[in-house]
């Protein structure tokens, strides 16, 4: 009895310390530097960057906001807000200055230390679960009686960097093939945060009992988990990969997507 109180008051205490660590400048920074990694390891981008510098710097700075954008657009705010922001335009310009005009790899030796992107991921995971909690609030005092319309802008503020993939790619001029738009193939992280948005909807509703700060806590819990097992295990991670290959068979009567990629291999 006297373990499960003294794990009750370590649960509500997190809860509410987890609840006031603000967003900027730790949460931010951390989001800026996997943004601008994933940017850096784009082929041909440092011959790009260099030839065209304002144009790789608006991409980059527009993917690292464009969750905001989206979310200030479906909620009838401004859409321009998160441009206003000096501190956050400065941390911008100075980890781009640092990827790609720094010293020679060093920036992105250092980031891609296994330690180090841990760290990394783990923090701008933190940032996801409260840009969930921060697009539902959002959504739902926009339009209260719609459940889609807290779903929608914490959805665009988990993923809005790879929902404007396109536009981020034609600013910089980028012909990578290998890319595949958000919606078309939803991330597991874009999954969990229309799950949790759903969960604060019903909280908002007063029909869950549930504090926001306990799904705040348990889903950054769950982003932070995942993201340490995809730098672990070194590419992303979808437990629910098996279901949604038995939901496809069983509905589609046919071989999922992989099989069918695989069949298409060995005919070539």
């Amino acid at each position: 009895m006297d373990d499960w109180q003294a794990f009750h008051s370590l649960h509500r205490m997190a809860m509410k310390e987890f609840a006031r660590v603000p967003t900027y400048p730790y949460l931010q920074f951390s989001h800026m530097v996997l943004c601008a990694m994933k940017l850096r390891k784009e082929q041909g981008i440092i011959q790009k960057t260099r030839s065209f510098p304002l144009a790789s710097f608006v991409s980059f700075y527009l993917t690292t906001v464009s969750g905001t954008i989206l979310a200030n657009l479906f909620t009838g705010n401004r859409i321009l807000q998160p441009l206003e922001n000096f501190d956050s335009f400065l941390m911008a310009f100075l980890i781009w200055y640092a990827f790609f005009f720094g010293p020679e790899n060093k920036t992105m030796l250092i980031t891609n230390w296994k330690p180090v992107r841990i760290i990394t991921t783990s923090l701008k995971m933190m940032k996801t679960a409260k840009d969930v909690l921060i697009g539902s609030k959002l959504g739902y005092n926009s339009n209260p009686s719609s459940i889609l319309a807290t779903v929608l802008p914490a959805a665009c503020k988990s993923c809005g960097g790879s929902m404007l993939g396109p536009v981020h790619r034609m600013l910089r001029g980028s012909d990578e093939k290998s890319y595949e738009h958000e919606l078309l193939k939803p991330s597991l992280n874009l999954r969990i945060a229309v799950l949790t948005s759903i969960l604060y909807y019903h909280r908002f509703q007063s029909t869950l009992s549930i504090t926001e700060e306990a799904i705040l806590l348990w889903s950054a819990c769950i982003f932070i988990a995942i993201g340490i097992l995809s730098v672990l295990l070194e590419h992303s991670v979808n437990p629910f990969a098996s279901i949604e290959n038995f939901g496809y068979r069983l509905l589609m009567l046919g071989s999922s997507d992989q099989e069918d990629r695989d069949k298409r291999v060995k005919q070539d």
